[in-house]
This record gives C-alpha cells, sequence and structure tokens, in this order.
C-alpha cells in the first residue's frame, strides 16, 4: 500500500529564505515518483478594497444600488442580508464572483437628503474560509428630495 506524505512548507517560519534555490528543492522533494507538490497556504483574510458610493459620499442618487468589492473571492453562500445591510431599509443582495463584487439593491427607493449606514459582518467568508476580521461599516447621504414642479 503507498503512503501518501504530506510536506507543509511555512514562508512565514523564521528563517525560510523564499528563493529560487529553495523552490527548486521544495519541488525536487515533492515531485518524485509519481507525488506531487501542493503548497498549503493559509486562507485569505477578505477585506473591504473599495465601495460605491464611497464612504462619506453626499448627493447619492435614491436608486442607488451600494457596490463593495472585496481583494478575495467570497463564498456566495454567505453574503446574505444578514451579513451584508444598510440600516432601517430592505433590500437584496447579489454576488458577481468574476469581479469579487457584492451588490445590495434597495427593495424600494431611499429617503432624500437622509444618511445611510452600509454595514458587513464578519459572517461573510472567503472561499478559503476566512473570515472578515471585523465588521466593516461606511456612510454616505442621499440627494436632496427635489421640490415638486409647479402647479400648472
Amino acid at each position: 500500500m503507498h503512503m501518501k506524505r504530506q510536506r507543509i512548507f511555512s514562508p512565514f517560519a523564521p528563517n525560510f529564505i523564499l528563493s529560487a534555490f529553495t523552490l527548486a528543492i521544495l519541488f525536487s522533494l515533492g515531485c518524485s515518483g509519481g507525488q506531487s507538490f501542493q503548497p498549503v497556504l493559509p486562507p485569505i483574510t477578505p477585506v473591504v478594497a473599495s465601495s460605491v458610493p464611497a464612504s462619506g459620499a453626499s448627493g447619492v442618487p435614491f436608486n442607488t444600488s451600494i457596490a463593495v468589492t472585496f481583494n478575495t473571492d467570497i463564498s456566495p453562500a454567505t453574503i446574505t442580508p444578514a451579513t451584508y445591510y444598510v440600516n432601517n431599509v430592505s433590500g437584496t443582495v447579489a454576488y458577481d464572483a468574476t469581479n469579487k463584487t457584492a451588490v445590495w439593491t434597495a427593495g424600494g427607493a431611499m429617503a432624500g437628503n437622509t444618511t445611510y449606514t452600509v454595514v458587513l459582518t464578519p459572517g461573510l467568508k472567503s472561499t478559503s474560509g476566512a473570515t472578515l476580521a471585523q465588521q466593516y461599516s461606511f456612510s454616505f447621504s442621499t440627494a436632496n428630495v427635489p421640490a415638486p414642479p409647479p402647479p400648472t
């Protein structure tokens, strides 16, 4: 019976020098006799890379969807109205895996001249299993309500 061995090399360990020479040794150790070398990488912690609207934006249209882009792929099953929401407004969430972007859309028009807070909770997980390190939030303000047209 052939036993499969796993070798774990951590580039974060003290005195680990990652060079072409080191990689050549790693591959020669792991790839002989039909074995394969598969590095074990730590999970990537999701971080918000950008948002639209930006934090602190003002004059945002009432019907704006809110897009948050991450530094890594997010597990779509963890992007829900409980992990990505806007205070005091109901809405739905969709995930665009190609762009690593979660988009929140309000269930109706938001109120004018109002500040809204977007909240992302640690329930969001990367596809590698790491959670958002801490709750992330930002605020924006909608545009003023336009005056009604004069009577005709």
